[in-house]
């Protein structure tokens, strides 16, 4: 189940006070208002109800998703490495052992991205591939663009990936692509099932690189 308390949050523009609700814990499955604040980029925003002014508010929350079987926690860059332990010693303490997934992230980007290819039944090891790849061709195609960071989403029917530098830009791409990589990449994923930490720089470590 899900776990939340609410917070007084003093408006940066205007300082009136305002309740903002803070999730400890956000069960996807069983809270879907919250899931879907999540999917659509709102749950971490605060907006005054005096002068309407709308900022960010962070804080680490795990986000767990029943219906894929997955654990998400976002943490502080410096946490990382103690929340995979947390997580990993919270399973195994369960008196029901389950073959959950669990992913830990540093970014209110990542948190959502992972919600966002969970929720549509994919895998993120096979997405950090690919965004790696379409990152490395960006850069050559652009250099003066300075791209170093790219996300996944959904655009309609299409799945797209926003490379984020000096200059932004989004490709697009199809789900039998996505089908034929993560068949040609089968042996990686299930190598790394256990892996908690799937971004770009795990995607950097096992993706071949020219000498």
């Amino acid at each position: 189940m899900s776990k939340e308390h609410v917070k007084k949050i003093k408006c940066p523009n205007c300082g009136k006070e305002n309740n903002f609700t803070i999730w400890d814990s956000l069960n996807g499955t069983l809270d879907p208002q919250g899931k879907q604040q999540l999917l659509d980029g709102t749950l971490f925003k605060y907006k005054c109800s005096a002068c309407g002014h709308i900022t960010n508010i962070d804080y680490p929350i795990l986000y767990h998703d029943m219906d894929h079987n997955v654990m998400v926690q976002y943490v502080h860059e410096d946490e990382a490495e103690n929340a995979v332990i947390s997580l990993k010693k919270a399973i195994a303490s369960m008196p029901v052992k389950l073959n959950t997934k669990l992913r830990v992230v540093t970014s209110q980007n990542g948190l959502r991205e992972k919600a966002v290819i969970f929720d549509n039944g994919l895998d993120d090891k096979i997405i950090e591939m690919m965004k790696y790849i379409y990152l490395e061709k960006a850069n050559e195609a652009h250099p003066d663009f300075d791209i170093k960071e790219a996300y996944f989403f959904i655009d309609g029917t299409d799945y797209c990936v926003a490379l984020l530098g000096k200059k932004s830009l989004s490709v697009a791409f199809t789900r039998e692509l996505y089908d034929d990589i993560a068949e040609m990449n089968q042996d990686i994923v299930d190598y790394y099932s256990n892996e908690a930490m799937i971004d770009q720089n795990w995607a950097k470590r096992i993706m071949p690189h020219e000498d």
